[in-house]
């Protein structure tokens, strides 16, 4: 498990930018406050890291990005987005906070984030901006049959492993899932 804090606004992954070179070809970039965004997060996550190798298995990641309460805000509703009351709606989307995020620790934390099997992810208020990651590693499921099919909502019609069709248990019906 490694803990990341980076403080300061979150800040989104934005979109690729294209711009035409003198010969007329297109080509995408990336905005360079995205490019520092996420080279702040790769040194924060080297720095944590230590020198150790990135995760090589399946990880799950949690990411809380806390947001300034702004001044203009009565003592009323200051409390109330202290105490969770209200969540912040505004820019950036918190899934362009993740995307900024899990590229700035790939290849330091984790090898690819394909990796990711969980994500877990929240904006909400607080005394000082910042966004803060835990990265676990989790370990391969190694769960016996009967504790794999009881929590599992899917389930496979001829009670098998076999990956030909399986059902999803929805409750009074099962509808079944065709490849």
């Amino acid at each position: 498990t490694i803990t990341l804090n980076l403080t300061g606004e979150p800040r989104g992954k934005q979109r690729a930018r294209f711009a035409r070179l003198r010969n007329g070809r297109p080509v995408a970039f990336t905005p360079a406050q995205t490019r520092n965004y996420e080279s702040a997060v790769r040194i924060v996550a080297q720095q944590e890291m230590g020198g150790r190798p990135p995760f090589g298995g399946p990880v799950d990641v949690v990411l809380s990005a806390v947001f300034d309460i702004p001044q203009s805000w009565s003592q009323k509703k200051r409390q109330a987005a202290m105490t969770d009351m209200m969540r912040p709606t505004k820019r950036p989307d918190l899934d362009n906070i993740i995307k900024a995020w899990t590229d700035g620790m790939t290849g330091v934390v984790f090898r690819d984030d394909a990796q990711i099997v969980k994500i877990t992810a929240r904006k909400l208020y607080g005394p000082q901006s910042l966004v803060a990651v835990t990265v676990t590693e989790v370990g391969e499921c190694r769960r016996s049959r009967s504790s794999a099919s009881a929590s599992s909502p899917y389930t496979s019609r001829r009670g098998g492993a076999s990956d030909a069709g399986f059902t999803l248990r929805t409750g009074r019906r099962a509808a079944a899932r065709t490849r």
